[in-house]
């Protein structure tokens, strides 16, 4: 398991307060100010599963929706919930609120 350096910018941004703006490559966009600092996760598979996997994620809330892509699973999106970011599901830019660019997969 590797920590990443996305992982790392979301517990600068936890322990600074930053607001920042979360872009995905299906078009979502959330503005958020808190997160869940990183956790240790895994897939939900069982340890001898040849697919399990162990990551690190960060949960963070969202405090605005920017862009919301349209499909069933936008129903789920909502102000004031909360979004996993990991490996799994890495978003493609993350800024802080004045545009500067804090990462870029």
């Amino acid at each position: 398991m590797k920590f990443t350096e996305l992982m790392s910018i979301l517990n600068d941004c936890y322990d600074n307060k930053t607001e920042i703006i979360i872009y995905w490559d299906d078009s979502l966009i959330i503005k958020s100010d808190e997160n869940t600092g990183s956790f240790e996760t895994d897939n939900g598979l069982d340890l001898d599963d040849e697919d399990y996997l162990e990551y690190y994620a960060c949960a963070v809330r969202i405090k605005e929706i920017l862009h919301k892509p349209s499909g069933p699973c936008s129903d789920s999106i909502k102000v004031g919930g909360f979004i996993e970011i990991s490996e799994l599901n890495e978003p493609l830019r993350i800024e802080a609120a004045d545009g500067t660019v804090l990462w870029q997969k």
